[in-house]
Protein backbone atom coordinates (compact mmCIF):
# COMPACT_ATOMS: atom_id res chain seq x y z
CA UNK A 1 0.00 0.00 0.00
CA UNK A 2 2.89 2.46 1.09
CA UNK A 3 4.50 1.73 -2.49
CA UNK A 4 1.26 2.37 -4.28
CA UNK A 5 0.76 5.78 -2.56
CA UNK A 6 4.61 6.97 -2.48
CA UNK A 7 3.77 6.04 -6.66
CA UNK A 8 1.12 7.98 -7.25
CA UNK A 9 2.13 10.85 -5.41
CA UNK A 10 5.26 10.80 -7.74
CA UNK A 11 3.17 10.81 -10.76
CA UNK A 12 1.37 13.56 -9.62
CA UNK A 13 3.89 16.05 -9.02
CA UNK A 14 5.71 14.72 -11.84
CA UNK A 15 2.76 16.37 -14.12
CA UNK A 16 3.00 19.46 -12.18
CA UNK A 17 5.50 21.33 -14.27
CA UNK A 18 2.90 20.08 -17.42
CA UNK A 19 0.15 21.47 -16.41
CA UNK A 20 1.69 24.51 -15.37
CA UNK A 21 3.42 25.00 -19.12
CA UNK A 22 -0.43 24.81 -20.78
CA UNK A 23 -1.06 28.34 -22.37
CA UNK A 24 -4.59 28.79 -22.17
CA UNK A 25 -6.55 31.02 -24.86
CA UNK A 26 -8.47 34.08 -23.65
CA UNK A 27 -10.13 36.48 -26.10
CA UNK A 28 -10.70 40.18 -26.73
CA UNK A 29 -14.64 40.57 -27.05
CA UNK A 30 -16.75 43.45 -28.43
CA UNK A 31 -15.25 46.43 -30.44
CA UNK A 32 -12.08 48.94 -29.88
CA UNK A 33 -11.04 49.55 -25.91
CA UNK A 34 -7.81 49.67 -23.75
CA UNK A 35 -6.39 46.38 -23.11
CA UNK A 36 -6.27 47.31 -19.24
CA UNK A 37 -9.59 47.16 -18.85
CA UNK A 38 -10.91 43.52 -17.61
CA UNK A 39 -14.10 43.66 -19.30
CA UNK A 40 -13.01 43.77 -22.68
CA UNK A 41 -11.74 40.00 -22.23
CA UNK A 42 -14.11 36.76 -22.49
CA UNK A 43 -12.54 35.50 -18.65
CA UNK A 44 -12.73 39.10 -17.43
CA UNK A 45 -9.40 39.49 -16.38
CA UNK A 46 -6.01 40.52 -18.37
CA UNK A 47 -3.83 38.37 -20.41
CA UNK A 48 -0.88 37.05 -18.98
CA UNK A 49 2.49 35.30 -19.90
CA UNK A 50 0.96 31.72 -19.83
CA UNK A 51 -1.89 33.13 -22.10
CA UNK A 52 -2.15 32.99 -25.91
CA UNK A 53 -4.52 35.91 -26.46
CA UNK A 54 -6.23 36.48 -29.30
CA UNK A 55 -7.86 39.26 -31.16
CA UNK A 56 -11.37 39.63 -32.46
CA UNK A 57 -11.00 35.53 -33.76
CA UNK A 58 -13.92 35.58 -35.67
CA UNK A 59 -13.04 38.75 -37.73
CA UNK A 60 -16.22 40.25 -36.53
CA UNK A 61 -15.14 43.34 -35.72
CA UNK A 62 -12.67 45.91 -37.26
CA UNK A 63 -11.09 46.24 -33.77
CA UNK A 64 -8.39 48.56 -32.10
CA UNK A 65 -6.88 47.39 -29.42
CA UNK A 66 -4.79 50.71 -27.07
CA UNK A 67 -1.56 48.85 -25.47
CA UNK A 68 -2.13 51.41 -22.19
CA UNK A 69 0.05 49.72 -19.89
CA UNK A 70 2.76 47.04 -19.30
CA UNK A 71 0.83 44.10 -21.41
CA UNK A 72 2.30 40.58 -20.64
CA UNK A 73 1.50 37.79 -23.14
CA UNK A 74 2.61 34.41 -24.40
CA UNK A 75 1.26 33.99 -27.82
CA UNK A 76 -0.63 36.80 -30.00
CA UNK A 77 -2.80 36.60 -32.78
CA UNK A 78 -4.09 39.59 -34.12
CA UNK A 79 -7.24 39.34 -36.31
CA UNK A 80 -8.07 40.77 -40.17
CA UNK A 81 -8.07 44.41 -40.10
CA UNK A 82 -7.41 44.97 -36.26
CA UNK A 83 -4.93 46.52 -34.88
CA UNK A 84 -2.92 46.66 -31.42
CA UNK A 85 -1.51 49.75 -30.53
CA UNK A 86 1.34 49.90 -27.89
CA UNK A 87 1.07 53.42 -26.73
CA UNK A 88 3.91 55.80 -25.95
CA UNK A 89 5.97 54.59 -22.93
CA UNK A 90 4.16 51.95 -22.82
CA UNK A 91 5.23 47.67 -23.42
CA UNK A 92 3.62 44.35 -25.34
CA UNK A 93 5.89 41.32 -23.62
CA UNK A 94 5.88 38.29 -25.78
CA UNK A 95 6.82 35.19 -23.28
CA UNK A 96 7.91 32.33 -24.89
CA UNK A 97 8.46 30.43 -21.36
CA UNK A 98 12.27 29.25 -22.20
CA UNK A 99 10.69 28.12 -25.51
CA UNK A 100 9.50 29.55 -28.42
CA UNK A 101 5.72 31.59 -28.96
CA UNK A 102 3.90 32.95 -31.68
CA UNK A 103 2.50 36.34 -33.24
CA UNK A 104 0.42 35.75 -36.24
CA UNK A 105 -0.51 38.96 -37.94
CA UNK A 106 -3.84 37.99 -40.62
CA UNK A 107 -4.32 40.21 -43.37
CA UNK A 108 -4.14 44.12 -42.98
CA UNK A 109 -3.33 43.73 -39.34
CA UNK A 110 -0.66 45.73 -37.55
CA UNK A 111 0.97 45.55 -34.37
CA UNK A 112 2.23 48.91 -33.85
CA UNK A 113 4.55 50.65 -31.82
CA UNK A 114 3.47 54.65 -31.42
CA UNK A 115 6.26 56.46 -29.55
CA UNK A 116 6.18 60.26 -29.24
CA UNK A 117 9.52 60.63 -27.83
CA UNK A 118 9.45 57.73 -24.82
CA UNK A 119 10.72 54.69 -24.77
CA UNK A 120 8.13 52.77 -26.71
CA UNK A 121 8.46 48.58 -26.52
CA UNK A 122 7.56 45.17 -28.18
CA UNK A 123 9.50 43.00 -25.97
CA UNK A 124 10.70 39.08 -26.40
CA UNK A 125 10.98 37.64 -23.06
CA UNK A 126 12.85 33.98 -22.57
CA UNK A 127 12.95 32.22 -26.11
CA UNK A 128 12.07 32.61 -29.63
CA UNK A 129 9.16 34.52 -31.09
CA UNK A 130 8.07 33.50 -34.63
CA UNK A 131 6.18 36.71 -36.23
CA UNK A 132 3.96 35.76 -38.92
CA UNK A 133 1.12 36.65 -41.53
CA UNK A 134 0.65 39.22 -44.42
CA UNK A 135 -0.10 41.92 -41.36
CA UNK A 136 2.45 44.06 -39.94
CA UNK A 137 4.63 45.51 -37.44
CA UNK A 138 4.70 48.88 -37.75
CA UNK A 139 7.04 51.62 -35.88
CA UNK A 140 6.34 55.12 -35.74
CA UNK A 141 8.68 57.62 -37.47
CA UNK A 142 10.34 57.83 -33.55
CA UNK A 143 14.02 56.55 -32.73
CA UNK A 144 12.16 55.71 -29.34
CA UNK A 145 10.79 52.83 -30.74
CA UNK A 146 12.25 49.46 -29.83
CA UNK A 147 11.98 45.81 -30.42
CA UNK A 148 13.96 43.99 -28.05
CA UNK A 149 15.00 40.91 -25.96
CA UNK A 150 15.63 40.45 -21.61
CA UNK A 151 18.27 38.36 -22.47
CA UNK A 152 20.68 38.52 -25.27
CA UNK A 153 19.97 34.97 -26.61
CA UNK A 154 16.27 35.69 -27.34
CA UNK A 155 15.55 35.37 -31.02
CA UNK A 156 12.26 37.42 -33.47
CA UNK A 157 12.37 35.17 -36.14
CA UNK A 158 10.33 37.61 -38.43
CA UNK A 159 8.12 35.98 -41.47
CA UNK A 160 5.94 38.83 -41.76
CA UNK A 161 6.66 42.79 -42.18
CA UNK A 162 8.66 44.92 -40.07
CA UNK A 163 8.47 48.83 -41.04
CA UNK A 164 9.40 52.51 -40.20
CA UNK A 165 11.69 54.09 -37.75
CA UNK A 166 13.50 52.70 -34.63
CA UNK A 167 15.50 49.90 -33.24
CA UNK A 168 15.58 46.52 -33.65
CA UNK A 169 17.09 44.53 -30.91
CA UNK A 170 19.20 47.11 -28.53
CA UNK A 171 22.18 45.38 -28.42
CA UNK A 172 19.69 42.75 -26.40
CA UNK A 173 18.31 40.68 -29.50
CA UNK A 174 18.83 38.49 -32.53
CA UNK A 175 16.85 39.33 -35.58
CA UNK A 176 16.42 36.37 -38.31
CA UNK A 177 14.67 38.10 -41.31
CA UNK A 178 12.84 36.19 -43.27
CA UNK A 179 10.06 38.44 -44.56
CA UNK A 180 10.43 42.20 -45.34
CA UNK A 181 12.39 44.70 -43.21
CA UNK A 182 11.42 48.43 -44.82
CA UNK A 183 13.02 51.77 -43.62
CA UNK A 184 9.87 54.43 -44.37
CA UNK A 185 10.91 57.61 -42.87
CA UNK A 186 13.38 59.79 -42.37
CA UNK A 187 14.57 58.81 -38.90
CA UNK A 188 16.54 55.34 -39.67
CA UNK A 189 15.58 51.75 -38.61
CA UNK A 190 18.46 50.33 -36.82
CA UNK A 191 18.84 47.04 -36.36
CA UNK A 192 21.20 46.31 -33.42
CA UNK A 193 21.43 42.65 -32.07
CA UNK A 194 23.22 41.49 -29.29
CA UNK A 195 26.83 41.90 -29.05
CA UNK A 196 29.13 39.45 -31.68
CA UNK A 197 25.97 38.26 -33.23
CA UNK A 198 25.31 38.10 -36.54
CA UNK A 199 22.36 40.11 -38.68
CA UNK A 200 21.07 37.21 -41.11
CA UNK A 201 18.58 38.13 -43.78
CA UNK A 202 17.00 35.68 -46.72
CA UNK A 203 14.06 37.92 -46.79
CA UNK A 204 13.98 41.77 -48.24
CA UNK A 205 15.75 44.52 -47.05
CA UNK A 206 13.85 47.80 -48.23
CA UNK A 207 16.12 51.55 -47.69
CA UNK A 208 14.06 54.83 -48.18
CA UNK A 209 15.16 57.90 -47.60
CA UNK A 210 15.99 57.73 -43.80
CA UNK A 211 18.07 54.51 -44.35
CA UNK A 212 18.78 50.76 -42.83
CA UNK A 213 21.30 50.15 -40.18
CA UNK A 214 23.11 47.28 -38.99
CA UNK A 215 25.33 47.34 -36.26
CA UNK A 216 26.63 44.07 -36.57
CA UNK A 217 27.83 42.09 -39.40
CA UNK A 218 24.89 41.60 -42.30
CA UNK A 219 24.88 38.77 -43.93
CA UNK A 220 22.47 38.19 -47.53
CA UNK A 221 22.24 35.17 -48.86
CA UNK A 222 21.16 33.89 -52.21
CA UNK A 223 17.54 34.29 -51.54
CA UNK A 224 17.77 37.83 -50.30
CA UNK A 225 16.61 40.82 -51.60
CA UNK A 226 17.44 44.42 -51.18
CA UNK A 227 15.22 47.52 -52.69
CA UNK A 228 16.35 50.63 -53.02
CA UNK A 229 14.09 53.89 -53.98
CA UNK A 230 15.47 56.62 -55.60
CA UNK A 231 13.54 59.87 -55.64
CA UNK A 232 16.58 62.56 -55.58
CA UNK A 233 20.35 62.89 -54.85
CA UNK A 234 20.77 63.09 -51.49
CA UNK A 235 21.72 60.10 -49.32
CA UNK A 236 19.41 61.59 -46.29
CA UNK A 237 16.51 62.52 -47.77
CA UNK A 238 16.44 61.49 -51.68
CA UNK A 239 16.84 57.62 -51.58
CA UNK A 240 17.70 54.52 -49.42
CA UNK A 241 20.79 53.16 -48.17
CA UNK A 242 22.30 50.28 -45.81
CA UNK A 243 25.14 50.40 -43.66
CA UNK A 244 26.73 47.53 -41.50
CA UNK A 245 30.14 46.79 -40.06
CA UNK A 246 30.81 44.13 -42.47
CA UNK A 247 28.74 42.79 -45.32
CA UNK A 248 28.77 39.70 -47.35
CA UNK A 249 26.17 40.44 -50.45
CA UNK A 250 24.13 37.81 -52.39
CA UNK A 251 21.07 37.38 -53.43
CA UNK A 252 19.23 40.26 -56.03
CA UNK A 253 19.02 43.82 -56.41
CA UNK A 254 15.54 45.99 -57.35
CA UNK A 255 15.60 49.78 -57.54
CA UNK A 256 13.38 51.71 -58.50
CA UNK A 257 12.37 55.53 -59.50
CA UNK A 258 9.80 57.81 -56.78
CA UNK A 259 8.57 60.99 -56.96
CA UNK A 260 9.05 61.19 -61.04
CA UNK A 261 12.80 61.70 -60.17
CA UNK A 262 13.68 59.90 -63.46
CA UNK A 263 12.72 63.32 -65.15
CA UNK A 264 15.70 65.07 -63.64
CA UNK A 265 18.07 62.85 -63.07
CA UNK A 266 21.42 63.84 -64.50
CA UNK A 267 24.06 60.79 -65.85
CA UNK A 268 26.80 62.56 -63.54
CA UNK A 269 24.65 61.98 -60.72
CA UNK A 270 26.13 59.09 -58.20
CA UNK A 271 24.69 57.07 -55.66
CA UNK A 272 26.05 54.47 -53.11
CA UNK A 273 23.69 52.90 -51.10
CA UNK A 274 25.70 50.33 -49.70
CA UNK A 275 28.26 50.98 -47.14
CA UNK A 276 30.42 49.15 -44.79
CA UNK A 277 32.51 50.29 -42.09
CA UNK A 278 35.18 47.60 -41.90
CA UNK A 279 34.73 45.07 -45.09
CA UNK A 280 32.34 44.13 -47.83
CA UNK A 281 32.35 41.08 -50.14
CA UNK A 282 30.43 39.49 -52.77
CA UNK A 283 28.19 40.88 -55.35
CA UNK A 284 24.26 40.79 -56.48
CA UNK A 285 23.86 37.74 -58.87
CA UNK A 286 21.65 40.10 -61.15
CA UNK A 287 23.94 43.05 -60.86
CA UNK A 288 27.60 41.78 -61.47
CA UNK A 289 30.03 44.42 -61.56
CA UNK A 290 31.12 46.41 -64.35
CA UNK A 291 27.57 45.65 -65.96
CA UNK A 292 24.44 47.53 -67.02
CA UNK A 293 22.29 46.92 -64.54
CA UNK A 294 17.83 47.63 -65.42
CA UNK A 295 15.70 49.50 -62.74
CA UNK A 296 12.86 47.46 -62.30
CA UNK A 297 10.98 49.98 -63.44
CA UNK A 298 12.30 50.04 -66.39
CA UNK A 299 13.24 53.87 -66.92
CA UNK A 300 16.81 53.30 -67.57
CA UNK A 301 20.23 51.29 -66.49
CA UNK A 302 22.63 52.18 -64.41
CA UNK A 303 26.22 50.85 -64.16
CA UNK A 304 27.11 48.91 -61.04
CA UNK A 305 30.76 49.05 -59.06
CA UNK A 306 31.68 47.25 -56.30
CA UNK A 307 34.53 49.34 -54.14
CA UNK A 308 36.23 47.94 -51.38
CA UNK A 309 33.68 49.41 -48.98
CA UNK A 310 30.73 50.37 -50.77
CA UNK A 311 28.60 49.52 -53.70
CA UNK A 312 27.24 52.65 -56.13
CA UNK A 313 25.02 53.40 -59.15
CA UNK A 314 26.08 55.92 -61.69
CA UNK A 315 26.00 56.49 -65.45
CA UNK A 316 22.34 56.64 -65.38
CA UNK A 317 20.72 56.13 -69.21
CA UNK A 318 17.38 56.76 -69.34
CA UNK A 319 15.02 54.54 -72.38
CA UNK A 320 14.30 56.54 -75.58
CA UNK A 321 11.21 58.06 -75.58
CA UNK A 322 8.83 56.20 -78.12
CA UNK A 323 9.32 59.45 -80.45
CA UNK A 324 13.05 58.57 -80.32
CA UNK A 325 12.16 55.18 -81.64
CA UNK A 326 10.17 56.41 -84.20
CA UNK A 327 12.88 58.44 -85.67
CA UNK A 328 15.09 55.26 -85.35
CA UNK A 329 13.03 53.69 -87.08
CA UNK A 330 12.67 56.27 -89.87
CA UNK A 331 15.87 56.68 -90.09
CA UNK A 332 16.81 53.11 -90.82
CA UNK A 333 13.84 52.88 -93.30
CA UNK A 334 15.66 55.34 -95.43
CA UNK A 335 18.97 54.22 -95.66
CA UNK A 336 17.62 50.83 -96.89
CA UNK A 337 15.76 53.11 -99.27
CA UNK A 338 18.80 54.63 -100.35
CA UNK A 339 21.10 51.37 -100.24
CA UNK A 340 18.45 49.85 -102.93
CA UNK A 341 18.10 52.72 -105.57
CA UNK A 342 21.90 52.88 -105.52
CA UNK A 343 22.19 49.41 -106.38
CA UNK A 344 19.06 50.18 -108.72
Amino acid sequence: MKIRIVTALTLIFAMVPLVTAVTLDIKWQGGSGTWSTTGNWDTNSLPGGTNSTQIDPLNSFNVTVNVDTAAVTSNLTIGTNDTVGISNARSLTLDAQSGSATLVLNSSSALQLNSGGNTTNLIIKDGTVTASGSGKIALSNNAQNRILGTNSSDVLINQSTIEGAGQSGANNMVLDNQGTLSALYSTALIVDPSASAESKNSGVLQAAAGGLTFNSTLTLNSAATVQIELAGTSSSTGYGNLTANSIAIAGSLQVRFASSFQNTISNSDVFTFFNATSSQSGAFSNAPGGTRFWTTDGLGSFDVTYNSLSVTLSNFQPVPEPSTWSLFALGGCLLVWQSRRRRG
